[in-house]
């Protein structure tokens, strides 16, 4: 069978604002388990693999079933390291097994715990209905940026983006979306460039109740909160 869709499961070990944060638990799970579960729910995946620097991270998936094909070098797990560059090293990995690139690679960063097999598959569909370059997931921002401000040089309040009208409603505006890092499915010609848009780019717009980003403590007590409750 041809791999089409190859999914790359990110998790360096080395965080530093929630020490050893892919693999800290919620709901008595570790967080990289939810993002696992959805992956192997796919009916639209053709692989699925984790790029992790850690052997101990590496068991772990393992042991949820996951292949681990290999342990990342330490130059690619830093706090600066691109991850395209993370994607371009597990499709080196792939070549040499298998002689061919796949059509697509899907990023699931652990840190998106409620993105779930539905959303992953969907994104698969908007790619192959619209021969997309890119499949990216997004969410309507919160804070329009109509609304955002910043400080002038003595400390004011003024307009982040200048407009010419003031005291619009909420609904009058247009709607803005932002990444919510849950998705990106990108054609594997244009990840080998580093780009992870392409020219022809489509949004998987998800609500903001599998949206939330697992980045800082507090982060981690609200999912532990919403999974408790879901």
């Amino acid at each position: 069978m041809t791999i089409e869709f190859l999914a790359i499961i990110p998790a360096r070990s080395g965080s530093k604002e929630v020490i050893n944060k892919n693999v800290k638990k919620i709901r008595g799970k570790p967080l990289i388990y939810w993002t696992i579960n959805e992956a192997k729910k796919s009916k639209k995946i053709n692989k699925i693999i984790v790029s992790t620097d850690s052997k101990k991270y590496a068991k772990i998936c393992e042991d949820f079933g996951i292949e681990v094909p290999f342990i990342r070098p330490k130059y690619l797990a830093k706090d600066e390291t691109p991850s395209y560059k993370v994607a371009v090293h597990s499709l080196e990995w792939f070549f040499k097994q298998y002689g061919y690139f796949p059509k697509y690679i899907l990023l699931l960063q652990p840190t998106s715990p409620f993105r779930n097999h539905n959303d992953i598959d969907k994104s698969i569909d908007i790619a192959l209905e619209n021969n997309a370059d890119s499949v990216v997931s997004v969410e309507e921002t919160k804070t329009h940026p109509y609304y955002l401000r910043s400080l002038d040089k003595i400390g004011r309040l003024k307009n982040y983006i200048k407009h010419k009208k003031e005291n619009l409603r909420r609904q009058d505006l247009e709607s803005v979306y932002s990444l919510n890092g849950a998705i990106f499915l990108v054609k594997t010609k244009y990840i080998l460039k580093g780009n992870w848009f392409g020219e022809n780019c489509y949004p998987l717009i998800m609500p903001q109740s599998r949206s939330l980003e697992i980045d800082t403590k507090f982060d981690f007590q609200l999912a532990e909160l919403i999974k408790t409750n879901i």
